[in-house]
């Protein structure tokens, strides 16, 4: 993979990521064969083509080349990467926080706590500062959407590991105790991948894995989406695409930048770490939707790899917008 620099401050978040990634690497090859191993190398490099030069030729190959079972199990590979990655950056937000509570003297950037002293510089009244915490409404929102269905007992196992990767936090940690650690990390890594990721009972909500990466901001990858639709979908897509150039000019307007997520380079760099893995999986579904449609939406291995693909998409965007 490209080497993305991290500040010294994400330095852990690399290597929890890179320390996590090997993992599930050792896993793939133990539970999936040295052939799993490679197609999903494959994949990860034509992906980083695909993004660094445009050629998108090896890559459509590759997926149009797998069978229902091969890119079933080719997405449950990049999706074990993304649960590890995802488990660690909310491991790496607790360890940031931390940080920032040591330090009596200094707020955490963009905290409620950083918000009211940026007010009380600006002049803010202790008056005017209650008035509008007054006016504030937060509302949690509970969510229950098909891309973001996952077992319990794969979220048990997802827990057991968060709170592995925080004992590792602890300084006092022996090599030995390390060394357990990692070993119960790896043991639930292959657990998960040895859990069926969906009960025998179908999801009620089908059509929405046709349109769900239709709000991707990657344009060439949503277009393909909408050629799905033929005819019906250009007059859709064009307006799409011109809505998401307006949003972008005005985003990077009001916020005076350049480039999207300028001021947000760690969540910038997650995401360029992540695309090799998640453009895979976006062309895969386009694929296994337009043979699926070919057989008169009858086949069960192909609508199976296609929930996979779902589950899959939504690992690798959970974290990033």
């Amino acid at each position: 993979m490209r080497k993305v620099e991290f500040p010294s401050k994400d330095s852990p978040l690399r290597e929890d990521v890179s320390l996590l990634g090997n993992l599930v690497g050792e896993m793939l090859r133990e539970q999936g064969g040295e052939a799993l191993f490679r197609t999903v190398e494959r994949a990860r490099q034509a992906a980083i083509v695909r993004r660094e030069s445009g050629r998108e030729e090896e890559l459509e190959s590759l997926v149009d080349s797998l069978s229902p079972d091969q890119s079933t199990w080719l997405v449950r590979a990049f999706a074990a990467y993304f649960q590890v990655a995802n488990l660690a950056q909310k491991v790496h937000r607790i360890r940031r926080g931390r940080e920032y509570l040591r330090r009596a003297h200094e707020a955490q950037p963009d905290s409620l706590e950083d918000v009211l002293l940026q007010l009380r510089r600006q002049g803010s009244s202790l008056e005017q500062i209650r008035e509008l915490l007054d006016r504030m409404l937060i509302e949690p929102v509970f969510t229950a959407h098909p891309t973001e269905s996952t077992r319990r007992s794969i979220l048990e196992k997802e827990q057991r590991i968060a709170r592995r990767l925080l004992e590792r936090l602890n300084p006092s940690m022996t090599p030995p105790e390390e060394q357990a650690c990692l070993a119960r990390i790896r043991s639930e890594i292959t657990a998960a991948w040895q859990t069926e990721e969906f009960p025998a009972m179908r999801p009620l909500v089908r059509d929405e894995r046709e349109h769900v990466l239709f709000y991707l901001t990657d344009m060439p990858i949503a277009s393909r989406y909408a050629d799905l639709a033929g005819s019906q979908g250009e007059p859709v897509f064009s307006r799409i695409r011109e809505e998401h150039r307006r949003t972008v000019e005005s985003v990077l307007r009001l916020r005076q930048s350049q480039t999207l997520l300028e001021r947000r380079p760690a969540l910038r760099r997650s995401i360029y770490l992540r695309n090799p893995y998640v453009d895979p999986m976006s062309l895969l579904q386009v694929s296994l939707l337009s043979r699926w449609r070919a057989g008169q939406r009858e086949d069960a291995e192909l609508f199976q790899a296609l929930l996979a693909t779902v589950n899959g998409i939504a690992n690798g965007l959970q974290s990033t917008g």
